[in-house]
């Protein structure tokens, strides 16, 4: 089982709770067109100020089923996943984490 976080703005959170994840169709950074939901090994504090929470995702994926779903080229020291939400909502348990809980695991990846 890998531990992956999703950054979405919190007025998202009750509805993936409820309904699941759904794919994204857009391009991102300089990677175009694709569909799927964008994940990384830990979370991005940067962006949580403000309308953004972070879902941290216990993934039900090997590591062998993760590596076709990596983006390569994302930010220095981040592993970064677009994986399409059917695959992530059959085989995740997820749940909030707080602002305080993103920053300390970003501190101790960071060591």
């Amino acid at each position: 089982m890998t531990t992956l976080y999703h950054l979405t703005a919190r007025n998202n959170l009750r509805r993936i709770l409820s309904e699941g994840f759904r794919d994204s169709a857009a391009g991102y950074r300089s990677r175009s067109g694709y569909a799927g939901v964008r994940f990384s090994d830990r979370p991005a504090t940067d962006d949580m100020d403000g309308p953004f929470a972070a879902v941290e995702i216990e993934l039900m994926l090997s590591e062998q089923e993760l590596t076709e779903f990596e983006w390569v080229g994302g930010d220095a020291g981040r592993r970064e996943f677009l994986i399409p939400a059917d695959r992530v909502n059959d085989h995740c348990l997820l749940h909030v984490i707080s602002e305080a809980e993103a920053h300390a695991l970003a501190a101790r990846a960071s060591l």
